[in-house]
C-alpha cells in the first residue's frame, strides 16, 4: 500500500511470524493468526514478571481460517484477557464467508450481464469469496490495479493477474510514474476497449471513485444493465460520496444489492474465545464504552 501511494516506510519495522515468540525489552509477546476481514490479523499473548495478558485485538469465527486450530493454539489460562466487544448485544454473525459465496453465486448465475462487487480492496477473505463464486459462474474476474497490488503482496493461493488465468488486471484512470510501472508489470491486463470488446459475462471489483469509468464502459461496450454487489459497512451509504455512487449505478439501470458480513466477532464467538484461555480478569473494548 505504501510503494502503491508513494510513501515512505520507516527503517525501524520489526516483522513477526505466527506462533514465532519475540521479545521487546523485558516482554515476551507471541502472536497468533487470527480471522478478521483485513489481512494478517494476530492475537497477541504478553508474558513479563510471571503475569500474561492476552489481546484479541479485531477477530472472527465466521470467515475462512480453522477456529478450531487457532482454538487449539491459544493458552489455555492467562491472568489478563482484553477482548473486543464490537457486536456485543447484535445479531451481526448469521452470514458466514462460505454462505456469501454462495449467495453470491446464486446472484451471478441468474444474470448475463456483468456483475460489479464494491468491496474493501483490503477484504482479502471478501476478495476469495467473489473469485470463487465468479469462477463458479463461468465468468472472468476484473481486477483494479491497487487491488492486485495488494494480492499479489498477500501471496499465496490469493487471486491475483499473472497467476490466476480467469483474473484480469485494470486502471480505472491514467496511472502515472511507479503507478504506472507496476501497472505495465502485469502481463495479464485490459484497457477499456479490451473489456468493453470482450465477453459481458464478467465479474468487476469496483469503488466509490470509479463511477465515471462504469459510465464509459456501459458506454463503449453498450451495456444496459448490470448488478452491484453491496459488500462493505452498511454505514457508508450515508455518506455523500457512497450516495452519489450509488445514485449513479442505478441511473445506468443497475440492481443494487447487500450481501455483506462484517469481520468482528459475535457474542457467542466471544463466549467461546473467554472459556478456552480462562483469563482471571476480562476487559472488553472497542464497544460504545470500556466495560
Amino acid at each position: 500500500m505504501s510503494e502503491y501511494r508513494g510513501n515512505e516506510l520507516p527503517e525501524n519495522i520489526i516483522t513477526y511470524r505466527n506462533g514465532l515468540t519475540f521479545k521487546i525489552g523485558g516482554i515476551k509477546i507471541n502472536p497468533f493468526l487470527c480471522d478478521h476481514s483485513a489481512f494478517d490479523s494476530y492475537m497477541l499473548l504478553f508474558e513479563a514478571g510471571g503475569k500474561s495478558i492476552f489481546y484479541t485485538g479485531d477477530f472472527r469465527f465466521h470467515g475462512r481460517k480453522d477456529k478450531d486450530k487457532l482454538l487449539t493454539a491459544l493458552p489455555k489460562s492467562v491472568d489478563v484477557l482484553i477482548h473486543e466487544g464490537t457486536n456485543i448485544g447484535k445479531n451481526a454473525c448469521t452470514m458466514t464467508e462460505s454462505k456469501l459465496e454462495n449467495k453470491a453465486v446464486g446472484i451471478m448465475r441468474a444474470t448475463d450481464s456483468p456483475v460489479f462487487v464494491l468491496q474493501s480492496g483490503t477484504n482479502i477473505d471478501r476478495l476469495v469469496s467473489i473469485y470463487r463464486a465468479s469462477k463458479r459462474s463461468g465468468r472472468i474476474m476484473y481486477m483494479d490495479n491497487y487491488t492486485a497490488i495488494i494480492a499479489a503482496a498477500a501471496g499465496g493461493c490469493i487471486p491475483r493477474p499473472d497467476v490466476f488465468d480467469d483474473v484480469v488486471a485494470f486502471t480505472p484512470r491514467a496511472v502515472r510514474d511507479a503507478r504506472k510501472d507496476m501497472f505495465f508489470a502485469i502481463q495479464n491486463k485490459r484497457g477499456l476497449r479490451g473489456i468493453a470488446n470482450g465477453t459481458k459475462r464478467f465479474t468487476m471489483l469496483v469503488r466509490p471513485t470509479m463511477l465515471d469509468y462504469i459510465k464509459k464502459l456501459f458506454a463503449t461496450a453498450d451495456i444496459k444493465e448490470g448488478t452491484l454487489i453491496y459488500s462493505i459497512w452498511n454505514g457508508y451509504k450515508e455518506t455523500e460520496s457512497m450516495a452519489e455512487f450509488l445514485t449513479g449505478v442505478r441511473g445506468l439501470g443497475m440492481k443494487v444489492i447487500d450481501l455483506h458480513t462484517n469481520g468482528h466477532a459475535c457474542a457467542e464467538d466471544v463466549e467461546l474465545l473467554k472459556k478456552t484461555v480462562n483469563a482471571k480478569q476480562t476487559v472488553c473494548v472497542h464497544t460504545d464504552k470500556t466495560i
